[in-house]
């Protein structure tokens, strides 16, 4: 593969570079990152014009305006303008959105609609300023496209739903069709009428997703297509409106004929998965990209639509191709990489086009279009223009015909892939944090928590309660030396990760946390305690059913083995069961919450639900809760004040008292968080979880009672009364 430089020797290009480079060097002056010397890969017409760096994370999108003025580029909460004739940088739009994940501009090139975390920004193009977002989407917003007569935007997200957006005021005019899965891809037909769209989740990679088309003004589906074997990425229509190519998780780019739905064919010459695709002026020709989670085989290809000829491409050795945007004209192509880099290309169009000879010296093709004889192309894409397009009626799960690669080329095939899990911490004033951090940034990953990573941190928790407020400065510092980016709120955590670790060990600020988390839509786990009170438990439990956010909480003591066991049945019938743990009181919270809910949690793991009354007996050194379950089981719990403390108990069962162990450490509460995060499924019901909550509180109101027996299922109506002003007080 040639190289091109970005720019000359400042010797040849005169004194005054000279001058210019010095006062870079001395940091003296402002250096353009669009002139620093630099080899970037090229094609046989594909040749680089100047090259964005140094962006805050990958480059998520880019676009091209239509008037040929300017180029943008979108990486994580930044948005940067570059003049494409002046190679420079006019704006750097701060958007506070997240990964930047699709970009597109108006019509006439005066306006960029940015799409990002849970809206759509607009941004004046000419002074970069910024107007108020268009909310509506939950999650990110992945792709954006205008209809032609520009007064209507569509948008996708990872809400699973596709809107319609007025562009004059900002208002959503529809949503359209139902999808089960978030929307990946949004087209619209150079007619606008219709409008295509691709779905597909990539955490469930055996599911190949849905391709769609849709009439724009009625939302009736009209077509579902031929869709690929992993889920679909990407759709795009051609300009003439005749043809829709998708990409996919596959490592093909699908081919369909608008009019009848029929799939015409994929090409195949990509090596990862294919990210992106556009048509070229004359339908006739495309360029796509592709990249994954593995090194080697990114790049972007140019091919012919009816033979799949491979015309021209450009490999990268690292990093992933994650957007393209080619020019209404096809002569000036730009291309996202995650590498924290955006090229922006010239293409020569004689280069790029199918020559007059075949690869045997004659017309090949269908309508008088060739194909470029592979010996001319750069030896990494020879591979691929032998015969990498293929009937997609014919056989679906075949892979294309490639030609067989020198003993040079050939590398072992790469494991499965596994799906990253990028996860947020909030709270850094608990040991579980650092522990929890400890062992998933383990530089040896442990079987079963692979890809799963803490990579961003808020550490405010409590503001009050000093033993716990005094130990941020010292655990930040430790996630800090694992890794962790440390954050200043919860709003800018939430656009970085997947999931959340709700780790403040102070509960009375978990639900306003909870909320935040729950409306951005990300799976939750919820350390001890859930909550400060029992009301806001229960308005926890309430709202992650409201926003459809799976959640749980849970005690790491819940994963004794042998409580396990005899949850299981091991031991025939359980009759009882007496457990203890250290039971500390702090004044903010109820008794048991704040550390017997250690001890709790072994009880109601081993006896499960349905619990009748509590009764407690309560003195300096101790407490003691004896509740009563249904068929008169009784259960006890030992709370350690005075003496030596641990953690433990024994189970009565039909077959044989067992002890239950001691505590075995964060391992497998761990193990099962990460099993949750990757299938969404809690290891505990809710309502086994509001329960064991409601115990508690019935302690505490039998103490008070001077240990009377107090229903269970009193306690519980008298706070769900309360839920409701609870959650409005916060809304």
């Amino acid at each position: 593969m040639r190289m091109a430089l970005l720019s000359m020797s400042p010797l040849r290009r005169g004194p005054l570079a000279v001058m210019l480079l010095l006062l870079v060097l001395l940091g003296m002056g402002p250096a353009a990152r669009a002139e620093e010397a630099e080899e970037i890969p090229e094609g046989k017409g594909i040749h680089p014009a100047f090259a964005v760096k140094n962006l805050p994370d990958a480059a998520t999108s880019v676009a091209l305006d239509p008037t040929g003025k300017t180029v943008a580029v979108g990486s994580y909460d930044v948005v940067e303008l570059w003049n494409l004739s002046e190679k420079k940088r006019i704006a750097k739009v701060p958007t506070k959105s997240g990964f930047v994940r699709s970009l597109t501009y108006s019509n006439d090139g005066t306006h960029l609609y940015v799409g990002g975390y849970q809206g759509i920004t607009p941004v004046t193009v000419a002074d970069g300023t910024i107007s108020p977002k268009w909310k509506g989407h939950r999650g990110y917003v992945t792709d954006l496209a205008l209809t032609p007569d520009g007064q209507s935007l569509v948008s996708c997200a990872e809400d699973m739903t596709v809107r319609v957006w007025n562009v004059a005021d900002g208002t959503e005019r529809s949503k359209l069709g139902k999808f089960t899965d978030p929307v990946t891809g949004v087209a619209v037909s150079p007619d606008g009428t219709l409008v295509a769209t691709t779905s597909g989740d990539e955490t469930r990679l055996t599911r190949p997703g849905e391709i769609k088309v849709w009439k724009l003004a009625t939302g009736e589906a009209v077509q579902t297509l031929t869709p690929h074997q992993k889920p679909p990425t990407e759709v795009t229509f051609s300009p003439d409106g005749k043809f829709l190519a998708t990409t996919s998780f596959d490592e093909r780019v699908n081919v369909y004929d608008v009019e009848t739905g029929k799939a015409l064919g994929f090409f195949g010459g990509h090596q990862r998965p294919s990210t992106c695709v556009a048509f070229f002026p004359d339908s006739q020709r495309l360029v796509s990209g592709c990249g994954g989670r593995f090194q080697g085989g990114a790049g972007i290809r140019v091919w012919t639509r009816d033979e799949g000829e491979v015309v021209d491409g450009v490999d990268f050795e690292t990093g992933k191709v994650t957007d393209l945007a080619l020019s209404a004209d096809g002569k000036r192509l730009a291309v996202a990489l995650d590498t924290k880099q955006a090229i922006v290309y010239e293409v020569e169009a004689d280069d790029v086009r199918p020559k007059a000879e075949g690869r045997n010296g004659g017309q090949s093709g269908s309508g008088g279009v060739v194909v470029v004889p592979a010996e001319t192309l750069p030896r990494s894409l020879a591979h691929a223009a032998v015969s990498p397009f293929a009937a997609a009626q014919e056989d679906k799960a075949a892979k294309p015909a490639t030609q067989e690669k020198p003993e040079t080329e050939e590398k072992a095939e790469p494991p499965k892939p596994v799906k990253p899990i990028k996860i947020g911490l909030i709270g850094l004033d608990t040991s579980h944090s650092v522990a929890f951090t400890t062992v998933l940034n383990s530089a040896k990953t442990k079987p079963g928590f692979e890809g799963c990573r803490i990579v961003a941190a808020y550490p405010w928790g409590s503001r009050d309660i000093e033993s716990s407020k005094s130990r941020i400065p010292e655990y930040t510092k430790k996630v800090e030396e694992l890794g962790v980016k440390v954050v200043d709120s919860i709003d800018d955590l939430l656009p970085m990760v997947d999931c959340v670790l709700l780790e403040t060990n102070d509960g009375r600020p978990h639900l306003e946390q909870a909320l935040k988390v729950f409306k951005a839509g990300k799976p939750v786990f919820i350390d001890k305690p859930v909550a400060g009170s029992l009301v806001d438990c229960l308005a926890i439990y309430q709202a992650a059913k409201e926003y459809n956010v799976p959640m749980f909480s849970s005690s790491s003591l819940r994963f004794i083995p042998e409580s396990l066991k005899a949850r299981a049945g091991e031991f025939g019938k359980v009759f009882g069961c007496d457990a203890f743990s250290p039971c500390s009181l702090e004044a903010t919270h109820p008794d048991l919450f704040w550390y017997g809910i250690h001890g709790c949690e072994i009880l109601y793991t081993v006896m499960g639900p349905g619990c009748e009354t509590v009764t407690r007996a309560s003195t300096k050194d101790a407490d003691f809760v004896t509740g009563v379950w249904k068929e008169g089981r009784i259960g006890t719990f030992r709370g350690i004040r005075g003496g030596k403390g641990g953690y433990g108990g024994t189970v009565f069962g039909e077959k044989q008292a067992v002890p239950l162990g001691n505590f075995k450490g964060y391992e497998p509460l761990i193990v099962e968080i990460v099993k949750f995060f990757r299938t969404g499924e809690p290891p505990v019901a809710p309502e086994e979880t509001i329960e064991l909550y409601a115990f508690m509180e019935a302690a505490d109101e039998s103490k008070r009672q001077g240990g009377k027996p107090v229903s269970v299922k009193e306690v519980l109506e008298k706070a769900q009364a309360q839920v409701k002003a609870r959650l409005d007080s916060l809304r």
